[in-house]
């Protein structure tokens, strides 16, 4: 097949110097200038083609060109029929004789690449570099998918670490772009960002207010501390949720990796947040468990014009009036805040959550101060 089309370009060669000499072409060879020869495929392209035979290196293919093309036996995992007709990726130039070399499997990588396009299904990437930009800032992550090298651009990715951390792991992705054409490789972009919020919305669908979950502190900020729950959801717990001092820093409180227990307060899935509080744990537990009578030791909180407010439990804010104090004649007790003392349960209100404290009935002695 090759020797028949080098003759035909040779002779086509012949036709060309003399048209540009001048001379006279025969009948046949005016027909012969006159038919059209198809125009080699670019590299990358995608072609349709039937296998007319079978040699030692690989396949022999006819895509409907002057020149059979060839496909190595490393570049198809399958074994293909004389007379099947496949879907190839020409990844060579075309050679002197317009030949090239196909590829069955960069095809059909191809092809499954174009299919996530449009079906916009979650599909594994790995990450192989990271990707400065010219200002010397990250301007996105390379990757592999299917054996085809892609690209994530910054903006398309949403991780709150190092991207570093991402190097040789596998992340989940959507594929934006798929040009095998475009480009030296072809033009492959990725989305980590949108698979990770398509992933969100399923979880964030399972959670209702008012569920109590399992997470673990993974951040403190300033307003309080983002909690892990699992899968592709952070939850955060406001300073005045983590406990029964509304005031305390989050640091004082919980350190990261703590294993948590949180009840969700609400779901924003326009926002993808959902807020979380650690304090309402505490408190159901809490009046789970309390009694009349129970005698607590509890830590100063605030003082208001009609009595002192005492956090018991570490979560509940309970009220000492001012007439539940101890007096010695005419002189009544006095506490600063953040002193340790001890009280007595006088009245629990469950479900409004609300304690009413005394101090009397309790040994005043054992009152000592915060470190």
């Amino acid at each position: 097949m090759k020797g028949k089309t080098k003759r035909m370009n040779k002779k086509m060669f012949t036709l060309d110097h003399k048209l540009a000499a001048g001379e006279e072409l025969s009948e046949f060879e005016k027909m012969m200038l006159a038919s059209e020869f198809p125009t080699p495929p670019v590299r990358n392209a995608i072609v349709e083609g039937v296998v007319v035979n079978k040699s030692k290196n690989g396949y022999i293919v006819d895509i409907g060109q002057k020149c059979d093309a060839e496909v190595s036996f490393k570049e198809c995992s399958e074994d293909l029929d004389n007379g099947s007709t496949h879907t190839f990726l020409v990844f060579s130039e075309p050679d002197e004789d317009g030949g090239v070399m196909l590829s069955y499997d960069r095809a059909h990588n191809w092809i499954g690449l174009i299919d996530l396009v449009h079906t916009g299904e979650t599909a594994q990437a790995k990450v192989y570099a990271i990707q400065p930009s010219r200002g010397g800032r990250v301007s996105g992550v390379k990757a592999v998918i299917s054996g085809v090298r892609a690209f994530i651009p910054r903006s398309e990715m949403l991780y709150r670490g190092n991207l570093e951390e991402l190097l040789q792991t596998e992340i989940p992705v959507k594929v934006l772009e798929a040009d095998p054409v475009k480009g030296r490789f072809g033009q492959l972009i990725l989305s980590q960002r949108r698979a990770t919020e398509t992933r969100q919305d399923e979880q964030l669908a399972s959670i209702k207010t008012g569920d109590i979950l399992k997470g673990v502190v993974s951040r403190l900020i300033q307003p309080g501390a983002l909690v892990d729950l699992g899968g592709d959801v952070t939850g955060l717990i406001h300073r005045t949720e983590l406990s029964g001092n509304r005031h305390a820093e989050p640091a004082e409180v919980v350190q990261v990796g703590d294993e948590v227990e949180v009840k969700v307060l609400n779901v924003n899935m326009d926002k993808r947040q959902v807020s979380l509080s650690r304090r309402a744990v505490l408190q159901q537990s809490f009046f789970e468990t309390v009694r009349d009578g129970d005698i607590l030791e509890g830590v100063v909180a605030r003082f208001q014009d009609y009595g002192a407010f005492v956090t018991v439990g570490g979560c509940v804010d309970g009220l000492l009036h001012t007439s539940e104090l101890i007096s010695v004649g005419s002189v009544c007790e006095t506490f600063k805040v953040g002193e340790k003392i001890r009280v007595r349960v006088k009245t629990v209100d469950a479900e409004r959550q609300r304690l009413a404290l005394t101090r009397k009935g309790t040994d005043k002695g054992n009152s000592e101060k915060v470190a």
